[in-house]
């Protein structure tokens, strides 16, 4: 632990922030060398026993009444080091199989990343299988024609929605501004 922080500790001084997140992200460290996965109650445990070894200096303490445990927000920045650390390597962010397949094409299996929030395929690059510019204007026609008469073909609208998915991204890849989308889309 660097000199500085020691100091502050042994004069039972409140480290600043800089220094706090120092001692985090050692304490961690130490924590993920032993057990690469620790639950909130160790972690707890570990927070309740630096602050009982310097309370002076990681209690929680406003206008000097602890505040809750005294160790809560210790815990707290232990997790969220942790989380920040395994970012990346839960379920959340697991990969999936696709596959393509045309004629006289072999099996091309590739792994592809999902990304979190739902979009794997943010920059197409070409339209998809059977489709032409012509036929994607003609569904675009089509769903402009389904909105002014209101329709309440749910259905339908997100299978056309995907099948224009190609043309939308591209618009917005090129840096269309939003007013020239909008006359593109009323103009087609």
């Amino acid at each position: 632990m660097p000199s500085e922080i020691v100091r502050k500790l042994e004069n039972k001084e409140r480290p600043m922030g800089r220094e706090r997140r120092e001692v985090i992200r050692l304490v961690v460290g130490e924590i993920l060398a032993i057990f690469p996965t620790p639950g909130k109650k160790p972690l707890s445990e570990i927070a309740r026993e630096i602050v009982s070894a310097y309370p002076q200096s990681f209690r929680d303490v406003i206008e000097d009444q602890v505040v809750g445990s005294g160790y809560d927000s210790i815990t707290k920045q232990l997790q969220s080091r942790i989380d920040n650390l395994n970012r990346g390597k839960t379920s959340l962010y697991l990969k999936r199989q696709a596959s393509s397949t045309s004629e006289g094409e072999d099996l091309l299996t590739k792994t592809m990343t999902l990304d979190t929030y739902g979009c794997i395929n943010w920059q197409p690059q070409r339209l998809p299988p059977g489709e032409t510019v012509e036929t994607q204007k003609c569904i675009q026609e089509e769903l402009k024609a389904m909105h002014r008469n209101a329709s309440k073909e749910v259905k339908s609208i997100e299978k056309k929605l995907v099948a224009t998915f190609y043309t939308q991204r591209s618009n917005i890849i090129t840096g269309m501004e939003t007013n020239v989308l909008v006359r593109v889309a009323i103009s087609i």
